[in-house]
């Protein structure tokens, strides 16, 4: 663009200076007429963008991992055809795909629309942004770029994705045994209950027939499963003590571990709630399935290390919302928190602690967990060392003492 300004400066006053030597009027008139053209290309330019109206459509939430398709219908309300212009749409650095979308629009008549498709990858949980769009255009010489921003932006929120892990809500063999009664649930469980006398209908797949064979007759195997529990699930965010980087993140694997937990509770009816730290309350006592599934998950997704204040203000700030003889489970990277063990344990409520190794995640300097492994065993928790460098489903594996020494592994389930 610059080298066609420099043109046109030159051509004019080479017009001037032969229309002035040789006495030629009419090189005078081309000379202005030239001279005037980058006036009248802005003027016409600038107008391309107006009437034009971009619209997004896209899901409002995703799990993490999924694909988002997003449509942007580009509408022409003016009376004049549009030529030429392209629609930019800027995206979060954080997702997958690292670069802008800019599509190219020829013709765009009076009253019409276009639709444009693009796809990005959610690979990471969080609250992202879509857009603001850009409609960017040149004029008829080609001099000039004109712009439009376009302030409409979309939330997208992306969910954790669960992961599959063994049943990792505190029992009797940690704490005390919750509080409520057990009941049979035939055919279904994860715990046996005995046996019984077949009858018609039951599942050939249940007959005990070791049993059968002793007694002589058919027998069926009946499991139990636990009494629906009140969950509460605390996520610690003192910025203190997280570590890690993108998905290598305590913060990040509290997050995915949270939601696994969510999806354990709410398979066997349980009501849960949530509570964490940070400059945003992300704070709900238990409920059933129905009433708050997408609430939690949302609070998943937006919840970040941001907390200023310890395990036990924020559990203080928020024991309104916590049930009598709850289950706890307490997700932390902290070394800090054998007071807070003590203060549930106390109250009667049952607690499992899962403490996000900090070391394991690069943290300069590793925090030193003694100390709160030996209150939690005094206190009567479960707890479970959840490490960095391995994903989260293989902690739920073979036992490998993290970074500390042989005795943070006797602590281990």
């Amino acid at each position: 663009m610059t080298i066609k300004r420099q043109a046109i400066f030159w051509s004019c006053l080479f017009l001037t200076i032969v229309g002035f030597t040789l006495h030629i009027h009419q090189l005078f008139a081309m000379a202005a007429s030239l001279a005037c053209l980058p006036l009248i290309a802005r003027l016409l330019g600038r107008r391309k963008l107006e009437h034009l109206e971009v619209e997004r459509h896209a899901p409002q939430a995703v799990n993490c991992g999924e694909t988002v398709e997003v449509d942007l219908t580009v509408r022409n309300s003016g009376h004049t055809r549009k030529i030429f212009f392209s629609v930019q749409e800027r995206l979060p650095e954080t997702l997958a795909l690292h670069e802008d979308q800019e599509f190219p629009v020829a013709i765009l008549g009076p009253g019409e629309q276009a639709r444009l498709r693009y796809s990005v990858s959610a690979t990471r949980r969080g609250v992202y942004q879509l857009g603001p769009a850009r409609l960017v255009t040149g004029d008829v010489v080609g001099l000039r770029q004109f712009r439009r921003d376009l302030p409409e932006t979309q939330e997208l929120l992306v969910y954790p994705r669960a992961v599959h892990l063994p049943y990792a809500w505190p029992s009797g063999s940690g704490g005390s045994r919750p509080l409520r009664p057990r009941r049979r649930i035939r055919g279904e469980g994860d715990e046996l209950y005995g046996v019984r006398d077949y009858v018609p209908g039951d599942d050939p797949r249940r007959i005990s027939w070791k049993t059968t064979a002793h007694r002589g007759e058919l027998t069926v195997v009946e499991y139990e499963r636990p009494e629906s529990l009140e969950g509460m699930i605390l996520l610690d965010t003192d910025r203190r003590w997280h570590a890690g980087r993108d998905e290598r993140h305590t913060l990040e694997y509290g997050a995915i571990l949270a939601a696994s937990l969510l999806e354990q509770a709410y398979e066997r009816g349980s009501r849960v709630g949530f509570i964490a730290g940070g400059t945003e309350a992300h704070n709900c006592m238990p409920l059933p399935e129905l009433d708050q599934r997408l609430r939690l998950y949302e609070a998943l997704a937006r919840v970040q290390a941001d907390g200023a204040a310890p395990l036990e203000g924020v559990l203080a700030a928020n024991a309104h919302l916590v049930p009598p003889h709850a289950t706890f489970a307490v997700i932390s990277p902290s070394p800090e928190g054998g007071a807070v063990a003590a203060h549930l344990r106390g109250l009667g409520h049952t607690v499992a602690w899962f403490v996000l190794e900090a070391g394991s995640f690069g943290a300069p300097r590793p925090p030193d967990y003694s100390a709160l492994i030996m209150a939690l065993a005094g206190a009567r928790c479960d707890m479970r060392m959840v490490l960095g460098d391995r994903p989260l489903e293989a902690s739920w594996g073979r036992h490998v003492a993290p970074p500390g020494g042989e005795r943070h592994a006797a602590a281990q389930w």
